[in-house]
Parts: C-alpha cells; structure tokens; sequence
C-alpha cells in the first residue's frame, strides 16, 4: 500500500504568512519524525504561483518573508528537497485519485471546506488517515503485505503471517486490535527492562507470563521456543496475550526495544 498527498493550493488561500509558516513547519515535523517509505507528498506550479491579497505569490513568501530565518534559510529548502513536483494540479478528490490511482491519496493543506479524512492539516489528522485506511483495509491475505505498514516496532516471525490464515474474521479482528495496542505501547517503549505490570496498567492488554510449571518442563518450554528474525536466535516467547481460544506469545528484545511477535494461534500444550 501507497500514500500520496498533494500540498492543496486553495486551502492556502486567505492564509497570513504565520499560519503558511507554522503549517511548514508542522509537514516537516511531519517528515523527519512520522512519514515513512510508503508515504510521498507532491506540488505543482499551481501553489508556487499561488497569489494574496498583499499581492505577494507563495514562492515569495516562502523564500523570502517567513520569520524565522534559519527554517527559511536552511531547513526550507532541505524539506522541499522531499517533496515530489508533479505537472499538475488537482482540483477535487477523484481527480487526485484518477492521477494517483495506485495508491491512497489525500490532501495536505491549512483550510478546507469540509473535514473529511482525506483533507489533512496537521500530524494528527495524517495520524488518523494512515491508521483509519490501512485499519480498514487488513485482512488474513494482505496482512503479510500491510503489516509493515500498520505497526510501527512490531516485529514479525515469518510464519506468523500464515498462523494468522487458520483463524477466523472474528478472531482475527480481535487480534489486530490486540497488536495494534501492543505497538502503541512499544512505540513509547524506549528504556528500561520490560514491564508486565507496566504493560497491564497502561493499556488494555491482558498480558500474561508462563507459570513455573511450564518454564521447569523441558517438553513444555520448548513448545515456546522460536527463532527470531535480526539474528536475534531462539528465544523462549513466555509472554502472551489471550483472545478466546488463540493466545499471541512474543518476546520484548530489551536491547532494541522492539517486540518480537513470534505465534498466534491455539493455546500451546500444557502436558
């Protein structure tokens, strides 16, 4: 899955140089700390040439009458370097979707007429249309394609994609939210050791560890028992989540702060 977003000429009408300067700044936020490989954003001629009231075209405000001189000077010109040219401009969301038709598209812009989805302003309405399409979107089949795309610091065992085919829809919407509450906790997880009680207060996970039983049993424990991507080797994956008869087991590698998701599936033997 791609996604485009086109700089909207009209939203920029009527717009005070602060406000043009601050939603600047805002996008190139944007793309330092959030936007990734399957996100591209493009302009065109139409916004440059872009006229207001005080007579001045966006190219001359842009580069010349932004406040803050080191984000005009210097960052400005890097951020734009990101951005994509493209030769037209594009009126209304069907014409956008007609150009960029294999792909996810929306707007970036200050003001627009309605608030739908696709008329983005800031991080958190980009926020909401990445997470809102790609929700949508995700099933049994896609989900080796999309996940990369959906979680942020999760990473998969490669046969988990495959686990996932032998549940149900029911079941398998119930752990996406599951996985998706696991990475927005991991996304914030960034020092220290791995916290269960941590992990259970701050969302609404149930996360569970194996008991003594199980971890004393050498036929027990070695059904927990997975190679791991990144050169990480086998690893003991104690920890699981419960939704109905599935349980998910992973492993919070401390060192990369990233979780391993390792099984999705029946409850793993007890004898």
């Amino acid at each position: 899955m791609k996604f485009s977003y086109y700089l909207y000429p009209p939203s920029y009408e009527d717009s005070t140089i602060n406000i043009i300067e601050k939603n600047l700044k805002t996008l190139n936020c944007l793309l330092i700390n959030h936007a990734d490989d399957f996100d591209s954003f493009f302009y065109d001629k139409s916004l440059l040439g872009l006229k207001f009231k005080n007579g001045l075209s966006f190219c001359d405000i842009i580069y010349g009458k932004l406040s803050d001189k080191q984000f005009m000077q210097q960052i400005l010109p890097k951020m734009l370097m990101k951005l994509n040219y493209c030769n037209h401009a594009y009126t209304n969301k069907s014409n956008l979707d007609t150009f960029f038709s294999e792909s996810e598209n929306a707007f970036w812009g200050i003001r627009f007429s309605s608030t739908e989805l696709y008329n983005i302003t800031c991080i958190e309405d980009y926020s909401k249309f990445r997470y809102k399409t790609i929700r949508d979107a995700i099933n049994n089949i896609n989900f080796k394609t999309l996940k990369d795309v959906l979680f942020k610091k999760i990473v998969f065992c490669d046969d988990v994609p495959n686990m996932l085919n032998s549940i149900g829809k029911k079941e398998f919407e119930q752990m996406i939210e599951r996985l998706i509450a696991l990475d927005n906790y991991n996304i914030g997880w960034t020092n220290s050791n791995f916290n269960l009680k941590e992990i259970n207060e701050k969302t609404s996970l149930t996360v569970s560890d194996e008991s003594d039983t199980v971890k004393n049993d050498n036929k027990l424990k070695s059904y927990r028992y997975f190679t791991l991507p990144n050169n990480l080797g086998g690893k003991y994956c104690y920890y699981h989540i419960k939704t109905g008869d599935f349980r998910l087991h992973f492993y919070p590698d401390v060192s990369s702060h990233k979780i391993y998701v390792a099984y999705i599936g029946t409850h793993l033997p007890l004898r």
